[in-house]
């Protein structure tokens, strides 16, 4: 009986313990797949810029997202609404001589099991190389059945951007 108490004791510790480290795995893991969703986002971005087509990009996004900036109140639209935005917005850079678009910083926080916030930096190029502009977007995340989303997000200057 005694032994059988310890074996339990022994048990219970060992899984207290351990649950941290799986915590931070996963932690890491979630933050590698919202990492991976935003390069996804930008070779969407540079897809289109160079070859005129965007791709399926809108399973980066849930079916309705919410976004703002400093000219646009915050307004929801369904993602495929706003993939035909993003056309126009893309045509627009590419029209000003923008070839490229990198991320220069990405900085993502968990702040639930399933809810992240992300703050981006991103650097517009042109075909010399030159820095055409930099723009920060903070996201809002939502992951389902396993995958990570983009819920909302807002545009705003590069200052903006935050280490979280």
């Amino acid at each position: 009986m005694l032994i059988s108490k310890i074996r339990g004791l022994i048990l219970l510790l060992t899984c207290l313990l351990c649950s941290p480290i799986k915590a931070n795995e996963l932690h890491h893991e979630d933050e590698q797949a919202i990492k991976q969703l935003f390069s996804q986002y930008m070779n969407h971005y540079n897809h289109y810029i160079r070859d005129g087509e965007l791709g399926d990009i809108q399973q980066l996004y849930q079916p309705t997202i919410m976004l703002m900036s400093s000219n646009n109140a915050p307004q929801s639209v369904s993602a495929q609404v706003f993939s035909q935005q993003v056309t126009g917005f893309l045509d627009g850079l590419k029209r000003q001589g923008v070839t490229n678009v990198k991320w220069q910083s990405m900085n993502v926080r968990l702040i639930d099991n399933n809810i992240a916030l992300a703050s981006n930096l991103a650097v517009r190029y042109t075909q010399s190389g030159d820095v055409f502009n930099q723009v920060g977007a903070t996201y809002m995340l939502y992951k389902e059945q396993n995958a990570w989303r983009i819920a909302s997000f807002a545009v705003h200057t590069h200052t903006g951007v935050k280490s979280l």
